[in-house]
């Protein structure tokens, strides 16, 4: 396979339409190729709205350039001044951040997380209903030149800027536009099932032709590489008649194909030709080029095709998908093929794409850490990714975790609540979710909270305890009332009686004369 390499290399040197054999990526026409974020850019110089222009980067295969750090910044700048001079005092050019919420959190295109990288102009963006798009701006004055991020209406009409993501090829492979793969020439001679097995290895297959624009290019990639002095050349492409009936499919695929250029007369049904061949041959000064079944035994120089490799952050057919973007890393990498997130999902996240949030409960790197036992809710739901409660706290819990127990000295919802000031105790401590104070009362107090007092009346003898809550007050200040008029009745009453008692008596007539007699008998005796 080493050996399939250097043969290339050596050759690619002859290929006059390649800029660079050694590229991992190539543009298409009309597009230039940054190698600060691995994509191709295409200034347009038509004014449109923000909306409007992004359309027209779609309609290209394409959308609005995002500008991921300052190094990507610098050469966007140089681009610009190499497509307009630079002669004006201010001009503005959409790229792809805006804030589609409104809420003075810029984001590039259809991502979620708020931007890392910008470059406002100093006070912006001014957070308004209308400014919500962004330009980048160039102004000038007559001492200084500078280049910034502006926030402006999206109605506004300016010139902008597309990128769309390249295709991967490696080195010593070609992209082809026409079949969106990569090719390589191996001038080494071997049989077509030894010339397919090469190709596999390289992670690839021979050609397959699928229309005649590819036809073309395929004939002057040959051209570009062999130098053309010979009468007939032969070099392997994928065709294969694997059935024996003269069907010549695409070796895997049963359906003939849609494209051929057969020589004339060709193919014969032989029951030994199986394999094709694309042949150049020159006949009475004039050059042609064709198809011939042949030997599949025969050794001839052969085309490898793959299919180009999907990166910064895209995968799947012509790299039209783009990865998660929890995927772990920068450019958020993932198969090119499935999409399966090469270094796994950011935290909160799961599954191979990385799009599915942690299940209900859990939360974090893998998704391998348990919501607090305190997060409200039936199923101590929490955010996917740092874990924060999304209802709140239980009674007596505290903290976006919801880990922490309250403060001393309180409890209950949200810690709101003290605990009783007569909690035995430094701090009066409490249970941090009922109240209830942890050592017992002050003396003099009780309760489960340790907010009712105890007083002593004396009642038969002997102490009895009554709360002092208020409407045991009440009762208190009516049996003391009740006592006092008591004892004022009693009293007086018994003055009553004395002063009754040493009184002079009073007699009746009667009373009187019988006294008056008595009185004088005594006398008389």
């Amino acid at each position: 396979m080493a050996a399939l390499q250097k043969t290339f290399i050596a050759a690619a040197f002859l290929m006059l339409f390649i800029t660079s054999a050694a590229s991992f990526f190539s543009c298409d026409d009309g597009w230039v190729k940054s190698s600060e974020s691995k994509s191709c850019l295409m200034y347009v110089n038509d004014h449109k709205s923000w909306h409007q222009a992004r359309t027209e980067c779609h309609t290209l295969g394409a959308d609005l350039v995002k500008v991921v750090n300052s190094k990507m910044n610098t050469f966007l700048h140089k681009f610009i001044e190499s497509k307009v001079p630079l002669n004006f005092s201010r001009g503005l050019w959409w790229i792809g951040l805006h804030d589609p919420s409104k809420t003075g959190e810029f984001h590039w295109l259809d991502e979620k997380k708020k931007t890392q990288f910008t470059d406002w102009r100093p006070g912006h963006p001014i957070v308004t209903y209308y400014n919500k798009c962004t330009s980048m701006e160039y102004y000038s004055n007559i001492r200084t030149e500078k280049w910034n991020f502006d926030g402006a209406r999206c109605l506004d009409r300016h010139s902008y800027i597309c990128e769309k993501v390249g295709a991967s090829c490696g080195n010593g492979w070609l992209k082809s536009t026409e079949s969106k793969s990569c090719l390589m020439y191996v001038s080494d001679r071997k049989s077509w099932p030894r010339a397919r097995t090469d190709c596999l290895k390289l992670g690839g297959d021979l050609v397959k032709i699928v229309n005649s624009k590819m036809k073309k290019i395929i004939y002057k990639f040959i051209e570009g590489i062999v130098y053309l002095n010979f009468t007939r050349g032969l070099w392997w492409i994928r065709l294969n008649n694997t059935s024996r009936k003269g069907e010549f499919p695409w070796f895997s695929n049963t359906k003939k194909p849609l494209i051929t250029d057969w020589h004339p007369g060709q193919p014969p049904i032989h029951f030994t030709k199986k394999c094709t061949a694309m042949e150049f041959y020159t006949h009475i000064r004039k050059e042609k080029w064709n198809w011939d079944d042949t030997w599949c035994g025969e050794r001839h120089s052969f085309i490898c095709e793959k299919a180009a490799e999907c990166y910064n952050g895209t995968h799947g057919k012509d790299c039209s998908l783009t990865c998660s973007e929890h995927c772990k890393g920068e450019d958020n990498p993932c198969d090119n093929v499935d999409g399966t997130c090469d270094l796994g999902c950011d935290p909160g996240y799961q599954g191979a794409l990385c799009t599915e949030e942690c299940d209900s409960g859990t939360y974090g790197k893998n998704c391998s850490l348990t919501c607090s036992e305190h997060c409200k809710g039936e199923y101590n739901s929490c955010n996917n990714v740092d874990g924060s409660c999304d209802q709140g706290c239980d009674p007596g819990y505290q903290g976006a975790l919801c880990t922490e127990e309250c403060d001393k000295g309180t409890y209950g919802k949200d810690c709101s609540l003290t605990c009783s000031e007569h909690c035995k105790g430094e701090y009066n401590s409490c249970n941090n979710v009922d109240g209830t104070c942890d050592q017992g009362c002050d003396p003099g107090f009780r309760g489960v909270l340790c907010t009712q007092a105890i007083i002593k009346n004396v009642h038969v003898g002997r102490a009895q305890e009554n709360s002092t809550s208020e409407p045991s007050k009440l009762n208190v200040a009516l049996i003391v009332v009740g006592l006092v008029v008591a004892v004022l009745v009693i009293a007086g009453f018994l003055v009553y009686r004395y002063r009754k008692s040493h009184q002079p008596r009073k007699y009746s007539n009667l009373e009187a004369d019988n006294i008056l007699g008595f009185t004088e008998l005594r006398s008389d005796s």
